[in-house]
């Protein structure tokens, strides 16, 4: 006479994760390999990967799937990529298959991709955090792997200018984790993430980047700063601006503007801008992508302002998407000067590179007339620091100075 074996199926529930177990598992839990078969078989049960079984038939959810993913990676084992990223609120990544899921284990582990389920081993398995009970890699990380599995730029562009314009990271981390990780793929990420370290936080605001450095008279323009008044006032925080000849250059998406209240922020912004002499050059994605000779006419008003002489009422400072200050307590904005003259010993385009000067012309106070260098790089998206030699201060008539300033890397 045969005994039916005691198992205890609440603990089989509670070993399970989404109700995904490894089959080893259900042996040591006392599990015959046979039941396991016929349940399987009666389709009670179900099969999600190699070695991992269903209780609660074939996997009917993401988390399910990417549940068996884990489980056949093995103990320490860590999602990464774009399941990942979507895992931590990230949406503008591209449709993949069924099931698909990028596993890190140790170097050590032997583990090969089966259909779906990409194994990675790494040397830097990262410290894994718990999103629905699924053991996630730090944003960064996923993004960066996500990063270099796409093979499109504009899609690698939407990827990293959201992780950064909702705060989730910062260009400083994800260059941390490129320059650390693995280099496979990372070739088109490179550029991609120097245009965000540059500011740039949209795909069209990139295209736009790329047709202004394109424009031969156009000198070089700065991506999402903030713009002040000449009382440290908040203006705006136009897409492109040019501190040369204060312009601005505006971005208007359709998926943004369809909101009214959005549309009439915007109108709002454009009208305080121009009521402080900020000239606004506004264009669509669509005539970025499909007309450029058109957009390429913006050095047209930027000409025009040159030969009047005419000097915007305001500076501009770190990206709007920064803090207010840097890491060292030193302000991000810097009241520009007002109608004063630039000096004749000063290089031409060392205030388009963010080199704004204190000196309002309401005090009456006359521009420096100390030839400053300019910064050797672009103005960065990062915390500003002072200049090599922060005593320097230039005093003529007033105790009103001027500070150089320039981004950091």
């Amino acid at each position: 006479m045969s005994r039916r074996r005691n198992i205890d199926w609440v603990a089989v529930q509670q070993a399970a994760l989404h109700d995904q177990i490894r089959h080893a598992d259900l042996l040591e839990l006392g599990v015959l390999s046979s039941t396991i078969a016929r349940k399987v078989q009666a389709k009670v049960w179900g099969r999600s990967a190699f070695g991992v079984i269903s209780l609660s038939g074939p996997p009917r959810t993401r988390d399910q799937e990417l549940a068996a993913a884990v489980l056949y990676g093995g103990p320490g084992a860590v999602l990464s990529g774009a399941a990942a990223a979507r895992l931590h609120g990230l949406e503008r990544l591209p449709q993949e298959a069924e099931g698909t899921a990028l596993v890190l284990v140790e170097h050590g582990r032997h583990r090969v991709s089966r259909g779906p389920i990409t194994v990675e081993r790494t040397h830097r398995v990262p410290e894994a955090q718990l999103v629905r009970d699924l053991p996630v890699a730090p944003l960064p990380r996923a993004v960066v792997d996500a990063a270099r599995r796409l093979g499109d730029t504009d899609a690698i562009r939407a990827l990293l200018a959201e992780a950064v314009q909702r705060r989730l990271t910062t260009p400083r981390e994800l260059r941390s984790e490129l320059e650390e990780g693995c280099g496979r793929g990372t070739a088109r990420v490179r550029p991609v993430l120097t245009e965000i370290e540059d500011g740039v936080r949209s795909v069209p605001e990139a295209w736009a980047r790329t047709l202004a450095a394109s424009i031969p008279d156009l000198p070089p323009m700065m991506w999402n700063r903030r713009i002040v008044t000449a009382d440290r006032a908040w203006l705006a925080d136009p897409d492109g601006w040019l501190d040369d000849v204060g312009l601005a250059w505006e971005i208007h998406s359709f998926r943004h503007h369809a909101d009214p209240e959005a549309f009439d922020a915007t109108m709002r912004r454009q009208a305080r801008m121009t009521g402080h002499d900020v000239h606004v050059v506004a264009h669509t994605p669509r005539q970025l992508r499909d007309d450029r000779a058109q957009v390429a006419r913006i050095s047209s008003p930027l000409t025009r302002r040159r030969l009047a002489g005419r000097a915007p009422p305001s500076a501009c400072s770190g990206p709007r998407d920064a803090p207010s200050e840097g890491s060292e307590g030193v302000p991000r904005c810097f009241p520009r000067t007002q109608g004063v003259p630039r000096s004749s010993g000063a290089p031409p385009r060392a205030r388009s590179r963010g080199v704004p000067c204190c000196l309002p012309r309401s005090q009456g106070v006359p521009r420096c007339s100390t030839a400053h260098p300019a910064p050797r790089t672009r103005h960065r998206a990062a915390h500003p620091r002072t200049h090599d030699d922060p005593s320097r201060r230039c005093r003529e008539g007033s105790s009103v100075g001027c500070q150089l300033t320039r981004g950091s890397n």
